[in-house]
């Protein structure tokens, strides 16, 4: 499930970081439906669901040609360099996103997972212990993360000054430890509308099947007109990108941090009818 949205959309005093704290609060939120039931998309969804990817293959563990005896081989030199495998949800500038990879195909247990889906799109009742367990996590996500994002905000006032990543600073979540469960309830309405869903459902599955199961629990999400759209940002300045250039803060200049522009043409009529019809709540093309 795709909520459109993101840091982005955190345009009011008091927002920064509750776009993510949202999607950690899903997983655990009580909803309308099962109001005493603590960790609700956790306790129904994980049974159905196989844990997030992970370095569980044989890659990982192998001994190479190079170096016989160096079990783990991969994951020793590997993984220090590397960021953990994703989680279960994901917010970035202009999205939060739900993944759930399900144990079976069918259509019974991918209809529990939808109703799970709904739950956390407009059933939540952001009861206080759910929102402070997610500020937790969230504080010690972004903490893990604070030196990348400084680089990365120097970097985007470097390259792109005026554009919604330069202004909206909000991936250190500063906002989080004190925000009101009103204004996260605000937030939440504002962005988990029927405008901004998307559902996808990928695998070895009857679309009309699935069709139905999204109507189901979807279909009472009636179409409306999406928010008037602002005044498209510069998005990079061309004279500040130079072919070298490395980061003010000393541990910046240990990575490698690449940005390729490109033109993006239209679509050809054949595929742009296939992607319009992608599966998005309230509209007709649902699928």
């Amino acid at each position: 499930m795709r909520n459109e949205g993101g840091f982005i959309a955190e345009r009011r005093p008091g927002e920064r970081g509750l776009a993510h704290l949202i999607e950690h609060v899903a997983f655990h939120s009580p909803t309308v439906a099962a109001p005493d039931d603590y960790d609700h998309l956790k306790r129904i969804g994980l049974p159905l669901t196989l844990p997030a990817p992970n370095a569980e293959h044989v890659a990982f563990h192998s001994p190479t040609v190079a170096a016989p005896d160096d079990y783990d081989h991969l994951k020793r030199i590997g993984l220090p360099l590397t960021l953990p495998a994703p989680n279960a949800g994901s917010t970035s500038w202009r999205e939060t996103n739900y993944y759930l990879l399900t144990r079976t195909t069918a259509p019974s247990d991918i209809d529990v997972l939808l109703s799970l889906f709904r739950d956390a799109a407009t059933g939540m009742t952001l009861r206080a212990d759910a929102i402070d367990t997610s500020r937790g996590e969230v504080m010690r996500e972004m903490a893990e993360k604070r030196l990348g994002n400084d680089i990365y905000a120097s970097y985007i006032a470097a390259i792109a000054p005026g554009s919604p990543n330069d202004i909206i600073n909000a991936q250190n979540s500063d906002d989080v430890p004190v925000a009101s469960i009103d204004t996260i309830r605000g937030l939440y309405q504002r962005l988990y509308r029927p405008v901004n869903m998307m559902i996808v459902i990928v695998g070895n599955v009857k679309p009309n099947e699935m069709r139905t199961l999204i109507e189901k629990r979807f279909g009472d999400w009636k179409p409306e007109r999406p928010d008037a759209r602002r005044a498209p940002f510069p998005m990079f300045d061309r004279g500040r990108i130079q072919p070298i250039s490395f980061s003010a803060l000393p541990q910046g200049r240990r990575t490698a941090l690449m940005t390729v522009v490109l033109p993006t043409p239209a679509l050809p009529p054949s595929v742009s009818q296939r992607f319009s019809r992608t599966a998005r709540p309230g509209r007709s093309e649902c699928s």
